[in-house]
C-alpha cells in the first residue's frame, strides 16, 4: 500500500524529491475542494473527479488485472503540500497596481496572477527560461506577438499579455482552472491532444500543482 501511494503522489509531481519513478502504476484522478485540501484516488469515484494522469495501465488488455485491485485513495492537506512548495507571498509592490489593474480589465483574480507569477518567474522580469519565454509571466515569442508584446521584459506589457492570455485559456476550457493552468504550461493544443487532461509531461504536473498551492495561500493571504 505505502508504495502504490508514493507513485499516486509522484505521478502529479507532489513528491518531485522521491524521483526515480517514470511511469505511474494506474490512472490518478483528483480533485482540489474548498479548503484546498488535493485528494487523488486510482479509481473514479464521483463527478468531483476528474483523471489527471493517464498510465500505461489504462491499455484495454490492463485492464482486467487492473480491476481486482482495490482502490486507493490519498488525501493531501494543505500543510503536506507546502513542504514541497512555499511561495514566499512577498511579491513586489510595484508590480501589485499591474496586477491588480489586469485583474479587473481581464476578469482574472488577482490572488491567481500573483500565484502564476511567483512560479513562472518569482517576480523577476529579466528571467528567461531554457525554452525562450521571457518576463514575469513567461510568456513566449508567439504569445507575446499575438498579444502585441515588443518588449517580453516590460513588467507593464508582460503582466497585461499574460493575464489576457490566462483569461483566454480560462473561458477556452470552461473555467476550469486545472486545465487552464495546464495549457498555459504546456500550450492548449497539448490539452486537447491528451483529451482534456493534464498532458503527462512532469514538469505541468508539477507546474499546476504549484500554482495551485500558491493560489490557495495568497488568496488566504489577502482575505485576512
Amino acid at each position: 500500500m505505502v508504495s502504490r501511494v508514493v507513485v499516486l503522489a509522484w505521478s502529479i509531481g507532489l513528491l518531485v524529491s522521491l524521483g526515480g519513478v517514470r511511469q505511474p502504476l494506474a490512472d490518478i484522478y483528483g480533485f482540489v475542494d474548498a479548503r484546498g485540501v488535493i485528494h487523488l484516488t486510482d479509481r473514479y469515484q464521483d463527478s468531483r473527479y476528474r483523471r489527471v494522469v493517464r498510465s500505461a495501465l489504462s491499455r484495454p488488455d490492463a485492464l482486467p488485472s487492473r480491476a481486482a485491485l482495490p482502490a486507493t485513495t490519498v488525501t493531501l492537506r494543505p500543510e503536506m503540500v507546502q513542504r514541497l512548495w512555499r511561495p514566499s507571498l512577498s511579491s513586489p509592490p510595484q508590480f501589485r497596481d499591474t496586477i491588480a489593474q489586469a485583474a479587473q480589465r481581464y476578469g482574472v483574480d488577482a490572488a491567481l496572477l500573483h500565484a502564476v507569477i511567483e512560479v513562472e518567474s518569482n517576480f523577476n522580469p529579466s528571467v528567461v527560461s531554457h525554452k525562450g519565454a521571457a518576463g514575469l509571466m513567461q510568456l513566449m515569442p508567439a504569445t507575446a506577438l499575438r498579444y502585441g508584446v515588443t518588449d517580453r521584459h516590460n513588467p507593464e506589457a508582460n503582466i497585461f499579455a499574460g493575464t489576457q492570455h490566462l483569461s483566454y485559456l480560462m473561458q477556452l476550457f470552461k473555467h476550469d482552472l486545472i486545465l487552464s493552468l495546464a495549457a498555459y504550461n504546456a500550450g492548449e493544443e497539448s490539452v486537447r491532444k491528451y483529451g482534456y487532461q493534464i498532458p503527462p509531461y512532469q514538469e505541468t504536473q508539477q507546474y499546476v500543482v504549484k500554482v495551485l498551492e500558491s493560489y490557495r495561500r495568497y488568496k488566504q493571504h489577502f482575505t485576512m
